[in-house]
């Protein structure tokens, strides 16, 4: 790997991390979008098994799975344990709900603390209220 292309990738990790910080979902996804797979795969390298799982959701199926091909099988391993270790922990935040969930304070409603029933995908409680006609 060239010098230029590890400020690359370096740059492009940074703008990962921040946007991860930030919870803007839908701009990672877009950042994510355009990406070689082979530089997916130098950025998973530098990520927590956290990260690694929160990002390859918002990959699009072929992509995850060339990402996946492509890494090491350690690495394989380890995205596979992230995978089920933040299946019930990462709450599945609603985009454009401003209200705070009373459970977890997560900024959106999340389907976490919807418990087991909850709608796919999640709405946030006050839509789930104007539907049913509530207040």
């Amino acid at each position: 790997m060239t010098t230029q292309q590890i400020h690359v990738i370096d740059e492009l990790t940074a703008e990962i991390l921040q946007q991860l910080a930030n919870q803007d979902l839908a701009a990672l996804a877009a950042t994510l979008a355009p990406v070689p797979d082979a530089e997916l795969v130098s950025v998973f390298e530098r990520l927590t098994l956290r990260q690694r799982a929160v990002i390859f959701r918002l990959l699009p199926k072929e992509t995850a799975v060339a990402v996946f091909d492509a890494l090491d099988p350690a690495l394989q391993g380890d995205l596979l344990e992230g995978l089920h270790d933040t299946e019930n922990s990462i709450p599945m935040i609603v985009r454009g709900c401003s209200k705070r969930c009373p459970r977890c304070s997560q900024r959106g409603c999340c389907a976490t603390c919807q418990g087991p029933s909850a709608p796919s995908p999640p709405r946030c409680s006050a839509t789930r209220k104007a539907a049913s006609g509530g207040a």
